[in-house]
């Protein structure tokens, strides 16, 4: 097969070849179709001298042209029909690890699970602090040392035991300020007596335990 700019030559081409190397629509020439390729096929006349584009000579033509009065429009395909899907290849090379992905929503709270059975029994514990023993309670009639004067008046717990706490009776209705332990073993309460009369005592009491 000869082709240059203007002419391509199929007169050595037979019926088989040209049918398996071209998809041809031998009907008359699609003007604009550019999905084809249009040519022209010059006619052989008789006796006429063959020139510049003798008979079974083809002109490629533009989409927009047409033949000559002397030629057979010829178009065929400019891109042939799907072929047979290949063969599937060979499996590639294992790819590198990927970055790991992000961390998932929270799932739903799960539902209460049964009780569990009962452990073993704890070791015993230590020994703890002995409680109080010996509670005793103590009251006793103070008379008061001064008259017109401030100052407290004290009982004390029987020897080896302290007092836990402590009160008072007024019979006298002083002004009392409060009461609070007296060294170890004894309660006092401090007053105001404001009367200047002789004779006055407050009633003292507590309450008291063993010394721990």
């Amino acid at each position: 097969m000869k082709l240059d700019w203007k002419f391509l030559a199929v007169a050595s081409l037979g019926p088989v070849a040209l049918g398996a190397a071209l998809v041809v629509n031998v009907v008359s020439a699609q003007i604009n179709d550019t999905a084809k390729i249009h040519a022209c096929v010059r006619d052989a006349q008789p006796g006429e001298d063959r020139g510049e584009n003798p008979g079974g000579q083809i002109r490629i033509i533009a989409a927009n042209a047409t033949c000559r009065h002397n030629e057979t429009a010829l178009d065929w395909n400019s891109q042939g029909v799907k072929g047979d899907t290949g063969a599937t290849g060979a499996i590639g090379a294992k790819g590198d690890k990927g970055d790991p992905g992000q961390a998932g929503a929270s799932g739903p709270k799960g539902d209460k699970g049964d009780p569990g059975a009962q452990g073993p029994q704890g070791n015993t514990g230590p020994a703890g602090a002995s409680g109080l023993t010996g509670v005793q309670p103590i009251q006793q009639d103070v008379p008061l040392p001064c008259n017109a004067c401030a100052s407290s008046v004290a009982i004390y717990c029987p020897p080896g035991k302290s007092p836990l706490s402590g009160g008072y009776y007024n019979p006298d209705r002083l002004e009392i300020l409060g009461g609070a332990p007296a060294g170890q073993s004894g309660w006092q309460i401090f007053y105001i007596d404001t009367s200047g009369a002789a004779g006055h005592f407050i009633t003292v009491f507590a309450t008291c335990a063993n010394n721990q």
